[in-house]
């Protein structure tokens, strides 16, 4: 079931609104599309840890592999961010997936792309 903005708005009561919300808020119903929820559940995780790690005082070296327990949870979350991309991206087109989740996940996974794209194409 797809509705558009113009849809939702012109909805009478308020429990037609609520029944296309709770649609929209849904948990994903392919497969792939849970993938890809699940793995920005890990990046969001790994995230965490990274920061938690950087606030205990671990520091970065010269290099990027200077310090293995930043390097690691750093080079997870790209895979986990870039997987989400892909997984929630291929279950839109090839699977009509709708659930609000799957589009958060493709679009913080894109960001993800972009950015480690930019860090290989333009380093500083």
């Amino acid at each position: 079931m797809s509705y558009s903005l113009e849809a939702i708005l012109s909805l009478t009561s308020d429990f037609e609104r609520l029944a296309v919300l709770t649609e929209l808020f849904k948990v994903p119903k392919t497969v792939l599309g849970k993938w890809s929820v699940g793995l920005l559940v890990a990046f969001i995780l790994l995230f965490a840890l990274f920061q938690d790690l950087v606030a205990s005082g671990q520091r970065g070296g010269a290099g990027f592999f200077d310090k293995l327990v930043l390097a690691i949870p750093g080079i997870l979350m790209a895979v986990c961010g870039i997987a989400a991309f892909l997984a929630g991206f291929t279950s839109i087109v090839n699977n009509k997936e709708r659930a609000l989740t799957v589009f958060l996940a493709s679009l913080l996974g894109l960001l993800v792309l972009v950015f480690v794209l930019g860090e290989i194409f333009f380093p500083h």
